[in-house]
This record gives structure tokens, sequence and C-alpha cells, in this order.
């Protein structure tokens, strides 16, 4: 959450057209659940556009002001600079494969899918990290 907070931070500060609020769960919902932490509500002009639960679309823990940038222009919500993904460019790294070279997510995505079904498997059973 302090990678998040920090980012939110800087972001207010660059987009001065979008307002952000920070509210502590339980105090704004009673018994609201810790595990749907942090949660993001997006409105605009007094309608709810967006109900985010967790943080993974903005790299979780990894987040930056870049990440939720680039989140949060997918959305409509602020519009952009940044010419790519900056999850992309961290993940990259890990990218390489032997076999086939550099896959971009969606290629690795459709391997993984033919590998799985291959085997009998269900994609739908493999976690996203």
């Amino acid at each position: 959450c302090a990678a998040l907070h920090e980012a939110f931070d800087i972001l207010a500060k660059k987009f001065m057209t979008v307002r952000f609020l920070k509210i502590i769960g339980h105090h704004c919902i009673e018994g609201y659940p810790e595990e749907n932490l942090p949660t993001f509500i997006i409105y605009n002009i007094g309608e709810c556009q967006h109900h985010i639960i967790g943080s993974k679309y903005c790299n979780g823990i990894h987040a930056t002001s870049d990440t939720v940038e680039w989140f949060l222009s997918t959305l409509g919500v602020l519009e952009t600079d940044l010419a790519e993904d900056p999850r992309e460019q961290k993940s990259l790294r890990f990218q390489i494969n032997k076999q086939h070279g550099s896959l971009s997510p969606h290629e690795r995505r459709k391997s993984q899918r033919g590998r799985m079904s291959e085997r009998g498997g269900n994609f739908d059973d493999l976690e996203d990290y």
C-alpha cells in the first residue's frame, strides 16, 4: 500500500483536474474485508465508472506513479504522455525464452493455452502473478 500511496500523491500533483481521495476502508464501510484492499472506485460526474479490487493492475507492491498513471489512462480517467506501458518494460527482462525468443504477454498466454490443452489441462487453472 505504501507504493500506491506514494504513486497517488505524485499523480495528484501532476493531474490537477483529477480528484484523488484516500479513505480508510473500515471507516467508510463498516466490516469491509481487508482482503479487498486496496479498492479503487472511480467516478465521473457523480456516476461510478469502475470498481477495481486489488492492486495487480497497477503492478502490485512494485507500483510506481508511471504504472498507476498508465492503468488510469487505460480506464479513460486521465490522458498520459507515456508512450509505453511501464509494466511491460519492467517484465521484459524476464520474458526471454530460448525456444521462442522474446514473447509478448499476449503471445505467451496463447503459448501457455496451447501447452495446457496438449496436456489435457485447463488454462483457467493457471494463476497470474
